[in-house]
């Protein structure tokens, strides 16, 4: 017998004693605190617990092996340059967009609120100070890098960094890189080492979440092991991107191909993670996944351009700790473009700024 028709039944059973109001209501009271948390108990089982076990799609476990077994075969170079080890001294506050701090020999901050504590290590500091400047300090910025790369390699820790924010430490190499040299291969060993350690641990533990979450986070897995797919030299085979965005598909998008996760700043976030995929994808020539990702992109560009036209962005739902609103906002400069991704180069502020740098 199914849950549904156990509650069904004990609803019924309930509404239909003829006793006391006040029985009524105590057993309803009891009935609903039961209810709730056999709920909660059943979404810890579906969710909290390891998704690579019960809840990891098993068209995509055999590409996933695959593709790991390709980063295994990388080499790892050796850093062309010394890495400084030693703690930070003469402390200099780093922006993180919706705050400003010194950088911890932990890199963690100083906040009862995890997502605060943990800005350091998504590294989109790394980009915001990139961007925010017409003349950034790119060796502080290296350097800072460089620190946070040896403290996670050394200590072996890569591994545990939790999948999304090792998304978002890869995401951000990549285009620190590319704002820097204009191409999606790393120039930097070092950096390019790291890079190819996080994916291997990422590849092995995408967020699928079953049926209780939206699961955007697939979208920023996706963004961050393609972007750095051209790691893997002369790699040509999109097997693995092609069956994760199948499933990415049916996880996340409504009919339309567009988010309803009901939240302005969450919607201006996750189209610039299609937006940057597009990018790549056309940059690299990859017209294969450009033509998969491109109308999911245009359709949540749509809904960017309607709430853009506003004086002021209405912003309702939750906010996100990765980045500022008003960073995201060049993304509504290409609301009319016929193709977006081949019109970028020419902005510049905020998010615009990553494929304009060069020309400042």
């Amino acid at each position: 017998m199914s849950k549904n028709l156990i509650f069904k039944k004990i609803n019924n059973y309930i509404f239909n004693i003829k006793k006391d109001k006040k029985i009524n209501k105590f057993l309803y009271l009891i009935y609903s605190f039961t209810r709730y948390y056999f709920l909660r108990l059943i979404n810890f089982l579906k969710v909290r617990i390891d998704e690579n076990i019960f809840l990891y799609p098993t068209q995509l476990i055999f590409p996933s092996i695959i593709y790991h077994k390709k980063l295994d075969k990388v080499k790892l170079k050796t850093p062309n340059k010394k890495i400084i080890k030693n703690s930070f001294s003469g402390r200099i506050l780093i922006d993180h967009g919706i705050v400003k701090a010194e950088i911890q020999d932990n890199w963690l901050l100083d906040s009862s609120d995890e997502e605060i504590s943990y800005l350091p290590r998504r590294l989109f500091w790394l980009i915001y100070e990139l961007t925010k400047l017409n003349n950034p300090n790119i060796t502080l910025l290296d350097n800072y890098l460089n620190k946070f790369i040896s403290y996670f390699y050394d200590s072996n820790y890569i591994k545990y960094l939790p999948p999304y924010i090792l998304s978002e430490c890869i995401s951000n190499i990549i285009l620190f890189n590319r704002a820097k040299n204009k191409s999606w291969i790393i120039k930097d060993n070092f950096h390019n080492n790291f890079a190819i350690l996080a994916c291997k641990s990422l590849v092995s533990n995408i967020e699928f979440r079953g049926s209780f979450s939206t699961c955007n986070h697939l979208i920023n897995n996706f963004r961050a092991l393609y972007l750095s797919s051209r790691l893997i030299q002369r790699n040509k085979d999109n097997s693995f991107f092609l069956v994760f965005w199948e499933k990415i598909k049916k996880k996340v998008f409504i009919k339309s191909g567009k988010i309803a996760d009901g939240s302005v700043h969450y919607h201006f976030l996750i189209t610039r993670w299609l937006f940057e995929i597009c990018i790549c994808a056309y940059e690299l020539n990859d017209y294969e996944i450009l033509n998969k990702v491109n109308p999911y992109l245009k359709s949540n560009l749509e809904i960017v351009g309607y709430l853009s036209r506003a004086d002021v962005l209405p912003l309702f739902g939750d906010l996100s700790p990765d980045c500022p609103v008003e960073w995201l906002l060049p993304i509504a400069n290409y609301v009319k473009e016929s193709c977006p991704y081949s019109a970028v180069g020419n902005g510049t502020k905020g998010w615009d700024r990553i494929w304009s740098f060069e020309n400042f």
